[in-house]
């Protein structure tokens, strides 16, 4: 069973999982998950399920998502996110030399992050493809999310890191 990141939005906090519940059935769609990791306002659900072809259909259908990405990886530190996606890459054989991609970040607690920072993270997880680099539109577009917590005051360095290929984009735009 594939593992899922599902990023809300930081909207109406306490509809996110009536919202995911209805629409998942709506849709037949079978997804294992632990609600409390949205206690606190968290904006991250890990999910698993069979049906990943479902995925796209819930993230349109939902206004308070505001994307899925299959969860490559994830750490308290670079290291072990690092460490998590090597596994993972290793496992699946994922490899796409002809595809193109881009590299996206996503940042709770809406602090603002360097385009110096972002490099060092990009660098730091160590994790490079050969395929063209498409900014418009890529096969492939690879996320770090930089949790920061949900703090008043957000520390230096994120919380909780996650990356991973990203599914699909919310239907906030409805």
């Amino acid at each position: 069973m594939s593992r899922y990141l599902v990023y809300f939005s930081g909207d109406a906090i306490s509809f996110r999982v009536p919202e995911l519940t209805s629409i998942c059935e709506v849709l037949g769609l079978h997804l294992r998950y632990d609600a409390s990791q949205l206690e606190n306002g968290r904006r991250y659900l890990i999910v698993q399920t069979d049906e990943p072809e479902k995925l796209s259909k819930l993230a349109k259908r939902s206004v308070l998502i505001h994307q899925i990405t299959e969860l490559w990886g994830q750490g308290s530190t670079m290291e072990e996110l690092r460490s998590s996606v090597l596994h993972h890459l290793q496992e699946t054989k994922f490899d796409i030399p002809e595809k193109s991609w881009k590299f996206n970040f996503l940042i709770s607690n809406k602090r603002k992050v360097d385009m110096a920072t972002k490099m060092a993270f990009a660098e730091d997880l160590g994790v490079s493809f050969d395929g063209p680099v498409d900014l418009s539109t890529p096969d492939h577009t690879l996320d770090l999310y930089l949790d920061y917590g949900q703090a008043k005051k957000s520390p230096d360095m994120p919380l909780y890191y996650y990356f991973g290929d990203m599914v699909s984009e919310g239907g906030r735009d409805l």
